[in-house]
């Protein structure tokens, strides 16, 4: 691989995904949306997020998911 971080998931039709990151677990006003990634339409298949730029500290993500 590329030695860069992929995050991945399945996407369901009919659902929404958001992929959002902190840095912070413990302060829940850190998190952002990752960029390209704000309601993502699922498609019965995996949606998949490389971190092309990776720093040096620790990086969080989550995955929401709702309906349209």
């Amino acid at each position: 691989g590329s030695g860069l971080p992929v995050i991945s998931w399945y996407g369901v039709s009919g659902r929404l995904y958001t992929l959002s990151s902190s840095d912070a677990l413990a302060n829940p006003s850190s998190w952002g949306n990752v960029p390209g990634y704000p309601d993502t339409p699922g498609s019965d298949d995996d949606i998949s997020y490389t971190n092309l730029t990776p720093d040096s500290q620790p990086q969080f993500y989550r995955v929401s998911v709702r309906l349209p």
